[in-house]
């Protein structure tokens, strides 16, 4: 038995051990730091991340600066799209410093912070040695510090989630209201990160019912479980009475459940690839309101936001019904993707991410060898509670909380199978299936510790073969060079580095022909580049792939239209509209025509058609204001102007006209 001076020596060296460790994560997260900062896309964030760059900056600044090239979605006055926890929390660090170094920063400290936490809980009920190891792999999981190295909600949502199970795991000692409330308190809370996290909630009722009921306290059941309840509750009343005050509609908290449905339930999708049949502009969240004026072209009438996200469910759930044998397939698939090595693709490429990272590349630990190791730490846990007296309170303890983490693992993988599988939406429960690893390495290791060479080994052999297993991909998910180019191109192209983005659009052609996105983008930088007739090219040829695209049309009417090629520039703009018969831009760009053939009274029409459908856009009152001064209309030409200003304070030829045209009028 260890005297009270060995204890204290052990624990002391316990803490320094911890330290050397979190000293280490902070080195590599460093290091991930300075290399993450020389990439394209660090101070030029896309897709989800620009989303919530620009929501943020909206909530500090009150100007809603939409990225170039992006429709506005008016965040502040419909109900929220995404979950609003990451946004409000980037706000704070925007109000501190806005910058893209700071979110960085904070959510590397939010993941030392789960390491800390992560040891906490595998010290209290695996012991020492297993919280050192869990702190360990918590702070040298590749993937922890790379969304670390992101503008997403993934560090705090596993913070949040090693927390979570904390308190809860304390119900095992003593049951009260309090703890549940607590426990809900920071379910609610996470479920501001990420929503499906709800479903746990009535399995933690049931869990704690188990629990209870297995020391004869079931009584007690009915007055602590509201607790947990109540708790979730009270988190999710601020963005629904929120969602209720912009308008008008009951939200609890988000309207892309309905999207997140029909993009993984349809007769289209393998589980991966985000695609709705005949919905265009599933890009980024910014394009969630074209998708709501598409659904009520659709419907033949208005929709609401939550009547459009309705309208999606339903439209997944008509597939489930009707192709029930291709909804299990899809679930079987999404189950292999969701349990297998490869890290399936979202807002990147996440697989080339690593692979070409140097940082990211050099650390071994992977999916595989969690799942090894998870498995190997839960078969062990299992033994040794078959092996305990039923008079240990300790042992019972251990195996109520680990029947905890289970529940946790197993619900919150319930709740992702309706949707898309991605890398990143298994993060949550990595740090639980490493809390069973690490209990394993430590039970193994203290095997070889005491010389008990046959059980250390066997056990080592047994995790050797679940490595070998899951680092099978039975699933066959092929990572995406082609979109790892496209996503580089992206970014070169919003830094305006037109020669590296030409390169990486037509890496992307050459590894897939049929890439309208890069044809349609790469014709975009030529345009900017004023090579008039190599957009051309890359227009038709979208064209060609797809002839169903109005915006397309619009292109290469735009181009013609440059090259003073009138005539069929006005074709190009008439095919867009019998496409789109909304499409403002080719409404203007027809309004364009006319007014440079004189014909103004044509163009004021085509132009007022186009406001129908953009009613703030700066560039259509602005040509509106050009063409009433032609016609001599100078009040409605300042008019225009002036809206155009209104909306664009920067737009100069708006300002230098209302400039001479009050000059003209006397007007100072």
């Amino acid at each position: 038995m260890k005297s009270g001076r060995e204890k204290s020596a052990g624990k002391r060296g316990g803490i320094w051990v911890l330290a050397g460790i979190i000293l280490l994560g902070l080195i590599l997260r460093v290091l991930y730091l300075v290399e993450n900062a020389g990439n394209p896309d660090f101070a030029h964030p896309a897709i989800d991340q620009s989303y919530h760059d620009y929501w943020a900056r909206g909530l500090v600044t009150g100007y809603w600066v939409v990225p170039s090239g992006e429709e506005d979605p008016q965040v502040f006055r419909h109900p929220f799209y995404r979950p609003p926890g990451y946004p409000y929390f980037l706000s704070l660090i925007y109000r501190i410093r806005m910058d893209y170094i700071a979110p960085r920063i904070a959510n590397m400290a939010i993941g030392l912070g789960s390491v800390l936490l992560a040891f906490i809980l595998g010290r209290r009920w695996w012991g020492r040695a297993a919280g050192l190891v869990l702190a360990a792999l918590m702070a040298f999981y590749w993937a922890f510090i790379y969304f670390e190295g992101e503008m997403v909600g993934e560090p705090a949502t596993v913070l949040l989630g090693l927390w979570l199970i904390l308190v809860l795991a304390r119900l095992t000692e003593k049951a009260s209201f309090l703890r549940c409330l607590a426990g809900g308190l920071i379910l609610g809370f996470s479920a501001l990160f990420r929503p499906n996290i709800l479903l746990f909630l009535p399995f933690a009722v049931l869990w704690l019912f188990w629990i209870l009921r297995r020391r004869s306290q079931g009584g007690i059941w009915w007055k602590t479980a509201p607790g947990l309840v109540l708790g979730t509750v009270v988190m999710l009343v601020p963005p629904a009475v929120r969602n209720l005050a912009v308008s008008g509609e009951f939200v609890p908290l988000t309207t892309n459940l309905g999207l997140s449905l029909a993009v993984a339930n349809n007769a289209v999708t393998d589980g991966t690839v985000h695609i709705i049949p005949g919905i265009e502009d599933l890009g980024t969240p910014f394009d969630w309101p074209r998708i709501v004026r598409r659904l009520e072209r659709i419907s033949g009438r208005e929709l609401t936001h939550r009547e459009a996200s309705s309208y999606l469910a339903n439209q997944a759930f008509d597939y489930i019904r009707e192709y029930p044998l291709g909804f299990l397939s899809l679930l079987g698939k999404k189950t292999l993707f969701f349990w297998g090595p490869r890290e399936i693709g979202n807002l990147k490429e996440i697989h080339f991410a690593r692979k070409y990272s140097p940082v990211l590349s050099s650390i071994p630990l992977n999916f595989p060898l969690v799942m090894a190791l998870a498995l190997a730490g839960l078969s062990l846990l299992f033994v040794e509670n078959r092996k305990a007296a039923p008079a240990d309170a300790a042992a019972r303890r251990r195996w109520e909380a680990t029947v905890l983490l289970i529940v946790f693992i197993g619900s919150y993988f319930l709740s992702m199978l309706p949707f898309a599988a991605a890398a990143r939406y298994r993060v949550p429960i990595i740090p639980f299936l490493l809390c069973l690893g690490a209990y394993g390495v430590a039970a193994v290791g203290g095997k070889f510790a005491r010389r008990e060479w046959g059980g250390g080994l066997l056990w080592t052999g047994a995790a050797a073969v679940l490595f070998a297993l899951f680092s099978i991909d039975f699933a066959g998910y092929q990572p995406k060079l082609d979109r790892w180019h496209y996503d580089l191109a992206l970014a070169y192209t919003d830094r305006k580095e037109w020669d590296q983005a030409v390169r990486e659009y037509e890496e992307v052609i050459r590894l897939q022909p049929r890439a309208i996105r890069a044809w349609n983008n790469l014709g975009n930088i030529h345009t900017l580049r004023e090579d008039y007739p190599r957009a051309a090219e890359c227009y038709r040829q979208v064209i060609l792939l797809r002839p169903d695209i109005a915006h397309s049309y619009n292109n290469l009417g735009s181009v013609l239209f440059r090259m003073d090629r009138l005539d069929e520039a006005l074709k190009y703009f008439q095919a867009a509209l019998r496409l789109r018969p909304d499409l403002a831009e080719s409404l203007n760009n027809v309004g364009a025509i006319h007014f440079r053939r004189g014909e103004y009274e044509e163009a004021v029409k085509s132009y007022r058609e186009a406001l129908k459908y953009k009613p703030l856009n700066d560039s259509i009152h602005f040509n509106l204001g050009k063409a009433r001064s032609r016609q001599g209309m100078a009040e409605e030409a300042i008019a225009h102007y002036t809206q155009a200003l209104r909306i664009n304070p920067d737009h100069r030829e708006a300002r230098e006209d209302l400039d001479r045209l009050l000059r003209e009028q006397g007007i100072n």
